[in-house]
């Protein structure tokens, strides 16, 4: 299964583990060290999280190879794909409080805003909608998010896309883009869209690590040269992991 196939699944709430570890057998999965956090997440081989995960067990998803720093936290349905570099101090699906009723403490939220309100006060007040479902946040695989940042619920940023220190991301981020500031802005793309494009169509992130390691890494050219003679013939079936005690 791809890792677009395991991202549509996970968002029909429809991905499960195909292969159980216990705490005992996790090298199978490239995994030296088992982190609480890891043990409640769905995850593929060599991924790794130090940061705390606030959600129900199994309701988080971390990719091959994929790697997340200490300091910060997960909060509620968020994928991250493969290869992706999340810094320390880093917030994934941060809570927000209901602002509009009287308090935004949740002992005082009254409870759901659209039966206090009519459409007309809604107006008046200036809210066009009220969203309280709670929404799923995605990060696509080789992201590099630097350390403080924070991504807010429902956000989905794209393949290759870095996302800068301290950043606060309130809305997606398109492949490749480099972004950064409160709110987040565009300040570029790591390459023209031509590469880009290229890039993309490669789904090299499909291919074993082993068959990556030989190739020219550090050059986009010479390696989508590799690729596009060798690369198809060399995708890889990721298991999706779990720990059960």
């Amino acid at each position: 299964m791809k890792i677009s196939d395991k991202e549509a699944s996970f968002l029909a709430h429809g991905l499960s583990a195909t292969c159980n570890l216990s705490p005992d057998t996790v090298d199978q999965a490239g995994i030296g060290r088992l982190t609480p956090s890891l043990a409640k997440m769905l995850f593929e081989e060599r991924a790794s999280i130090s940061a705390e995960v606030i959600a129900e067990q199994h309701s988080c998803f971390i990719g091959a190879s994929s790697y997340m720093n200490s300091y910060g936290y997960i909060r509620g349905d968020v994928f991250i794909g493969r290869y992706c570099s999340i810094g320390r101090r880093v917030t994934i699906g941060a809570e927000a409080h209901l602002m509009t009723g009287l308090s935004t403490s949740p002992s005082l939220s009254g409870g759901p805003a659209q039966s206090n309100y009519s459409a007309e006060a809604l107006m008046e007040l200036g809210f066009d909608t009220i969203k309280h479902s709670r929404r799923q946040t995605v990060i696509r695989s080789d992201v590099w998010v630097g350390d403080g940042a924070i991504i807010l619920p429902g956000v989905t940023i794209g393949i290759g896309a870095v996302v800068g220190a301290n950043a606060v991301v309130v809305r997606d981020v398109a492949p490749y883009e480099i972004v950064g500031g409160v709110p987040s802005k565009v300040i570029r793309k790591r390459f023209p869209s031509g590469v880009c494009d290229l890039l993309l169509a490669s789904e090299w992130w499909e291919l074993p690590l082993d068959f990556l390691k030989k190739q020219n890494t550090g050059n986009v050219f010479k390696f989508l040269d590799a690729v596009g003679a060798e690369g198809s013939s060399e995708n890889k079936v990721y298991e999706t992991f779990s720990v059960t005690a």
